[in-house]
């Protein structure tokens, strides 16, 4: 083989390594774009948690998230203040506005319904609406 041959051999098994590249990239490329689209070709997008507060501070509003509690949810939108009690975690004061002992105490609502257990175990839903109102003892 001469030296011209060699060289033009050279080239053509450089030029058929980069052609072999562009195809592994593009197939690899490809089997990654498969993987993250969902199988409905519908793109999935998860709203920010967003949280309302009445204009005295004394309703708070937001949803639930699937799976994690309505203290949890609660806790991750804004500063939070509990105690502990005989009946489970208390919630008494919400974004800095706290509850006074023997005068009001903060009411959990869950879709406009008055909650039947407490935030530390009320596991919640995408659908659920969560208020919190700082109600009078009566």
């Amino acid at each position: 083989m001469t030296k011209n041959q060699k060289i033009i051999a050279g080239i053509l098994v450089t030029a058929f390594v980069i052609v072999l590249s562009f195809f592994a990239v593009g197939w690899y490329t490809d089997s990654q774009s498969k993987i993250e689209t969902p199988a409905n070709n519908e793109t999935s997008q998860v709203a920010e948690p967003k949280i309302e507060f009445s204009k005295d501070g004394k309703e708070v509003k937001y949803q639930g998230q699937d799976g994690k509690t309505a203290l949890a949810v609660l806790q991750s939108l804004t500063e939070v203040s509990t105690k502990e009690s005989a009946y489970g975690t208390m919630i008494v004061g919400i974004n800095g506005l706290a509850s006074e002992d023997n005068k009001n105490y903060w009411a959990i609502y869950v879709n406009d319904a008055y909650a039947t257990e407490g935030a530390g175990t009320l596991k919640t839903n995408n659908s659920d609406s969560i208020t919190w109102k700082l109600e009078d003892i009566q």
